[in-house]
């Protein structure tokens, strides 16, 4: 919306006291539909924009396919396997150092990777798909 406002000459007024209902997702699949649709979808907005479509923007793609070919080719090599299983260390690593950041409780670690994964790997997932989409 703020893209068609600015491309017909209006402007944006920041209010900083207007409330926003976020709406969590209630169920671990709901989530992944979300992040899928939201990977998915954005090459198309991007095109519809003119915007670049930028690097940032494949991260997450490029995160999904290399997990996905390690996993896939891991059952064909020990050493493939091993680098599957320091790549996922290394993301659980970097997950429990930004959990610890934001004082995310102990208890709640395993609870958090798994939206976490989600997130960035249903979007990835749907960035790739997405790409080729007309």
């Amino acid at each position: 919306m703020n893209m068609r406002l600015r491309r017909s000459g209006r402007k944006l007024l920041f209010v900083h006291d207007a409330e926003i209902k976020f709406i969590v997702r209630d169920s671990l699949p709901a989530l992944w539909k979300r992040q899928f649709l939201a990977g998915y979808w954005k090459p198309y907005i991007n095109r519809k924009s003119r915007k670049h479509f930028l690097l940032r923007h494949l991260i997450p793609g490029v995160f999904s396919l290399f997990l996905t070919v390690l996993l896939l080719t891991s059952f064909c090599s020990v050493v493939i396997a091993c680098i599957f299983g320091s790549v996922l260390a290394l993301y659980i690593f970097g997950l429990a150092v930004e959990c610890a950041g934001d004082k995310v409780k102990l208890k709640e670690y395993p609870v958090m990777f798994l939206i976490f994964f989600i997130i960035h790997y249903a979007y990835g997932l749907g960035i790739l798909l997405g790409v080729g989409k007309k």
